[in-house]
């Protein structure tokens, strides 16, 4: 699915990390972003140590450099710009370059 950032940062994410038992990556809970920036926790099926969830917080509290690009006319482009935490595109590239031991598994279908 292709969005921009204020329709993606709506969005509920499914991520995942390793199963307690070993068996593989599970579903560990669902993450959103609030309207004032912050962000939500949900659904949680393993729980986070105080460690990872120290980890996430400071992943999502800290500018992040993500790939840009497009076309100007037959020239195709990439480039890297910074993001600053609570903008709607630092959310989605957070999200999308989530700290070990953390998996994005899915968009939310809701």
């Amino acid at each position: 699915m292709t969005y921009g950032a204020a329709e993606g940062a709506k969005l509920t994410f499914h991520v995942g990390k390793a199963a307690p038992n070993g068996t593989g990556m599970e579903h560990a809970f669902d993450i959103a972003r609030k309207e004032d920036g912050g962000l939500r926790i949900t659904n949680i099926k393993i729980p986070m140590t105080d460690a990872e969830r120290t980890h996430l917080y400071a992943h999502f509290g800290r500018s992040i450099e993500g790939r840009t690009g497009g076309t100007k006319g037959k020239i195709s482009y990439e480039d890297f710009e910074t993001y600053e935490p609570g903008t709607a595109e630092h959310f989605l590239e957070a999200v999308h370059q989530l700290p070990d031991p953390f998996w994005l598994m899915a968009e939310s279908a809701t």
